[in-house]
């Protein structure tokens, strides 16, 4: 199978399809009536009026801010993973995905926004769905991911890809210098 090696491309589109997913649970949650409130229109509100956020130009918007910041979180996670290994990916991606509920339904939607729920259990509902999203992230990205970008521990960091390409070649190792 074709295995991802640029940690950009892997986190981009795991992070959106991982999002995507988020979101499809979180109209479903909002169509049920356990939440009140959609990432869409929570999105596109940071650059339209409200009234606006539910015509065409708005669910483009919402959606369009949504896969960006996915995407960003995706690269997150695939240079954390990178970085620290593939092992507890799920609670790691967990852990991003945590702290992205912060910024998004804490800091961002609540306090820079003013939007609250009028639903007292559906903050909880959106950090579950968080969760989900970064637990199913760090998944596709060790699934969709080359070994050479998460190398066991026993690797020589020379063999390693790095975590940021310089562009220059260490004599460390004279046969791997390919200058």
């Amino acid at each position: 199978m074709f295995k991802i090696k640029d940690r950009i491309m892997l986190g981009a589109i795991s992070g959106v399809i991982s999002g995507t997913t988020a979101r499809i649970l979180n109209k479903i949650n909002y169509e049920i009536g356990l939440t009140d409130i959609r990432y869409n229109p929570m999105a596109a509100v940071l650059f339209l009026p409200k009234k606006k956020i539910k015509s065409l130009q708005g669910t483009l918007l919402g959606a369009t801010v949504n896969n960006i910041g996915e995407a960003v979180a995706g690269i997150g996670i695939t240079y954390f993973l990178s970085s620290t290994g593939k092992d507890y990916k799920a609670f790691k991606g967990m852990g991003v995905g945590a702290f992205s509920w912060i910024m998004v339904d804490g800091l961002v939607g609540s306090q820079k926004l003013k939007i609250k729920s009028s639903k007292p259990f559906a903050p909880t509902i959106r950090l579950l769905e968080h969760l989900f999203a970064g637990a199913l992230c760090s998944t596709l990205i060790t699934k969709l991911g080359d070994e050479s970008l998460f190398p066991p521990k026993t690797i020589k960091p020379i063999e390693r890809i790095p975590l940021v390409h310089t562009g220059m070649n260490y004599a460390i190792n004279p046969e791997r210098n390919e200058s």
